[in-house]
């Protein structure tokens, strides 16, 4: 959801007036729906992740992807 620059300005002043109980409780909620995203995020990389590939060979296929993208040789 884009805002405006209006709007954010808006908001901040808002946020501004709010005592400090309330700016931890806005605080607190944020965090909270950040975190819930943030999980939600990981949880559809992982799905599409096949079960019998180990850490090890992920970070071996990122690390290879990177020297690909980079053009680096093979190690």
């Amino acid at each position: 959801m884009l805002i405006s620059d209006t709007e954010f300005e808006q908001i901040l002043n808002s946020v501004d007036r709010l005592s400090s109980e309330q700016r931890k409780i806005l605080r607190a909620k944020l965090n909270e729906t950040w975190a819930t995203q943030f999980g939600n995020a990981v949880d559809s990389i992982r799905s599409r992740i096949p079960a019998g590939i180990t850490d090890e060979e992920m970070q071996d296929d990122i690390e290879r992807a990177i020297r690909e993208v980079r053009g680096l040789p093979e190690e």
